[in-house]
Order: structure tokens, then sequence, then C-alpha cells
């Protein structure tokens, strides 16, 4: 009975998604409404203070038409991150990638499972940030709080580690428009499974992003709960859903710039009957903004795997709409660099606060005793103002 009342009430969130939105001033008005309730859903309403990146070059070497920077930067005081920049060898101004890896564990972090897409994008006139996520970094933190460790605490905390991987990727953004070798104008984020998921959010979150090419991460809330999808899922492919939203409401966020929708018949993780209705309810909003030619979908039939036909379909589409490139992908086969070349950090950082992070992300309530009848008052009024 307690799952049939979860699958009904999913159901009913997924279908009503754009009641109302008839035009596309409904949805102009209403956008605004929408994006403040996913931020603060995702625990970055408001967002962190931009504390400086304190960014380092831990090493420099050199690939196949293009060379790797070894770096390190603080998202937040404390919070480091770490990943790998894959430049092309000719010095010049190109456009940027963001990719957010997905749940790869290694020694030298997810991004070193990564390192085919960094070489790629670098040797095809693009500067690529491949990032590490928080659970597979070189240094730890958790994203299966409740899915592993029956972390619950989060959901009052209001924490999500979605939030993290956003608001990294967001920074990671920060660092390369630094970059003489940037252009600022033109930047694209992709990664794959759980970054796959992550892609939807930061580009909701941020608009800096021109263009997106979510991977195996797409999923909507009617049949993830009908089926228990959720239970193949992190904790990061989700966000707490007090404003029952569903995704084709976080990819309206989006629109009318180009996401490309890339995911797997035999994905265990994010089915069809999860994917597929979010690319037919974006349709109606990318109708709207007369921008249909901006949203595409692609899936293959496989499973839950890294393999050129994805690659082809995400990079093809970033080519496209950042460097108006239509070429056609072309894999090319390349040694990996082994786990020592592409390790950031010879050390744990003294001030890391990776590990714990749930506990400091999110800005706790301080608890003060009135001292007296007036600052009750005072705190009396406040506190009606806020549940209003």
């Amino acid at each position: 009975m307690f799952q049939k009342n979860l699958a009904a009430r999913a159901a009913a969130i997924s279908a009503k998604q754009f009641n109302g939105t008839a035009s596309l001033d409904d949805w102009k008005r209403r956008r605004p409404v929408v994006h403040r309730q996913f931020m603060e859903m995702l625990g970055l309403d408001p967002l962190p203070a931009r504390t400086p990146l304190r960014a380092r070059i831990k090493g420099v070497f050199k690939g196949d038409g293009f060379r790797v920077e070894n770096i390190v930067f603080e998202s937040k005081p404390g919070l480091f991150v770490t990943g790998n920049l894959y430049l092309p060898e000719a010095a010049g101004v190109y456009p940027a990638i963001v990719y957010v890896s997905g749940h790869a564990p290694h020694p030298a972090g997810a991004k070193f499972g990564y390192q085919h897409h960094g070489k790629w994008f670098a040797r095809h006139g693009f500067v690529a940030f491949v990032l590490d996520t928080i659970e597979f970094g070189e240094i730890p933190g958790i994203h299966h709080g409740t899915h592993n460790l029956e972390m619950w605490n989060w959901l009052s905390l209001g924490y999500n580690p979605t939030a993290v991987e956003v608001w990294n990727a967001m920074r990671a953004l920060a660092y390369l428009e630094t970059r003489r070798e940037v252009d600022r104008t033109r930047a694209g984020i992709t990664g794959r499974s759980g970054g796959g998921a992550v892609i939807w959010f930061t580009a909701a979150a941020d608009d800096r992003f021109q263009v997106a090419a979510p991977v195996h991460g797409s999923w909507s809330i009617g049949p993830h709960v009908a089926n228990d999808t959720v239970r193949e899922n992190c904790d990061c492919i989700y966000f707490w859903n007090s404003y029952q939203l569903d995704l084709p409401s976080v990819g309206a966020l989006i629109a009318p710039r180009p996401p490309m929708i890339v995911n797997a018949t035999k994905d265990g993780a994010f089915p069809p009957s999860g994917y597929r209705p979010v690319h037919e309810d974006l349709k109606k909003i990318y109708a709207l903004y007369r921008a249909s030619e901006k949203l595409e979908a692609f899936e293959g039939e496989t499973g839950h795997e890294d393999t050129p036909a994805y690659r082809k379909a995400a990079n093809e589409w970033l080519n496209r709409w950042l460097r108006n490139d239509r070429s056609p992908y072309v894999e090319e086969a390349l040694p990996a660099f082994p786990p020592e070349r592409l390790t950031v950090l010879n050390g744990y950082p003294a001030n890391a606060i990776n590990e714990g992070l749930h506990r400091v992300f999110i800005p706790t309530a301080r608890l003060e005793t009135p001292v007296s009848l007036a600052a009750w008052k005072k705190r009396r009024s406040e506190l009606l103002v806020s549940i209003q």
C-alpha cells in the first residue's frame, strides 16, 4: 500500500509539470518561481560566497597534440576540488568544457577513468577541465549518505551532495574564465552517469553554460518511483523535492539553450521509461521558444556504458553549438596516462573539509535564547514572517 501511494503521488507530480503553461509568456512568468524553488531544494539558495579559488597548478605534461595541467582549487575555503585541465597544443583562444565525472572509483580520482574525454576535446579545439567528484576524488567525501549509510539527517540539514557538485562545476568555470586560453563567451558542460545528472542541475543553475550534453543521467519521478529505480541511484541524482518538481521543469530552466539528451535503452539506472518523458515534455517548452532545433535526444542499444556512440552524440552537439563545426566525430585511440601522471596532490591538506562536508556546506540556524520579553516579541514577529 505504501509503495502504491508513493507511485500515485509521483505520477501526479510528473503529470502536472507544465499545467497552466500554454504560452511562452506563461512560462516566463512561472520560470523565476521554479528557479528559486529548484535552487532552494538543491541547497544553493542563497549561493555560497565566491571566495578566492586559490587555484594551483601542481604539474604540467604533454600529450599527443595537447598538454595537461594538474590543478587543485578551493570552491569554498577548505573544499578542495582536483582535476585535469586539457589544452590544445597550439596557442589560441578556445571554447571551454567542464566535464563532470561519474562514479568511477580510483586512487587517482574519478577523473582518471574519463581522461579519454579530455584528450578528445583538447585535440579538437576545446579547453576541457575534467573534475573529480566528491566521493571519488583525491580528497574523498560522501555521496551515498542516505543510500548506503542511512544518514537521514541530511534531509533536515537541507543538504544534498548534488549541491556541492553543482557548486564545484560553477567554480570550475569561474577558474576557466581566468585563463587566457579560454573564450569566456563559449562554455559547455557534459559528463555521464552521476555526472550526467549533475549536468542538468548545473546548466539550470548557471546560464554561463551555453550548451549541455547530459549522458546517462536523465530521469523522471513517476516511473522512477513506480519501478523502484531509485534504489539503483546515488543521492546526488536527485534533489530534495519539497516543491514537487520533476526533471523536465529543471530542463525547462535551460531553455532555449541547446541540450543533447543521451541515454541507453538497457540502462538499469536510467531506463527509457524515465528518460523518454523528459525529452517529450521539454519539446513543449522549446516549441514555445520556437527553438525546437536546439533540443535533441539520442539513445543507443547498450547498458550503462561509456562507448563511442555516446561520445559521438554528445561531442558533435557541443562542437556544433560552441564551434559552429559539424565535422563528424572521429574516435582516436590514444594510450592511457598512468595514474601518477594525473594525480594532483601528494598529500592530504590539513584544512580540508571534504570528508565532513554535509555538516558545514549548508549554513545552520543559530539558536539564541531571548533575554527579555521585548527580545522574544521581536523574535516572535520574525518567526511569523518566515512561515507565511
